[in-house]
């Protein structure tokens, strides 16, 4: 008849480490999260408002889908909870690069210190103004003398 079964019990330190459960995280981790991954659809064509509103969409998403035949683009959207569709239309028209590297047309604008200018020229034609009408009801007041 075999030996009876009997657990070995000259264990190393490391063996007896790597054996016991692990009760705490290690404290100086941080948990990684998953990355996430941009998964690009491209671009989604329809054939006008009609295909808008017959594309599927799931709730609480947002597409942009491209007219096929007119510059137009939909937005639609889907209500997370009562699942309302949403159709907006936009027209599109090409922009120029420049445009968009941020050069702006600066005759277009006035500096600080013209318009400081322009508003000191503003004050004192107020002021003038002013004095004119003061004068002008000090030259036709009713004098006390005149017939009523």
């Amino acid at each position: 008849m075999p030996a009876p079964y009997q657990p070995l019990t000259n264990y190393s330190r490391a063996t007896q480490q790597l054996l016991q459960p692990q009760t705490q995280a290690p404290v100086n981790t941080v948990p990684q999260q998953a990355p996430q991954q941009y998964q690009p659809i491209g671009m989604i064509w329809v054939k006008g408002l009609n295909g808008a509103n017959d594309y599927p969409v799931a709730r609480g998403a947002t597409l942009a889908l491209f007219d096929q035949d007119d510059e137009r683009f939909y937005i639609k959207s889907v209500d997370m909870y009562t699942n309302q569709q949403t159709v907006r239309a936009f027209s599109y028209e090409e922009m120029q690069v420049e445009q968009l590297n941020g050069t702006v047309d600066m005759s277009k604008y006035v500096t600080v210190d013209k318009f400081n200018e322009v508003l000191e020229e503003l004050e004192e034609l107020k002021a003038q103004q002013k004095n004119r009408n003061t004068q002008y009801k000090n030259n036709y007041k009713k004098k006390d003398t005149d017939e009523q």
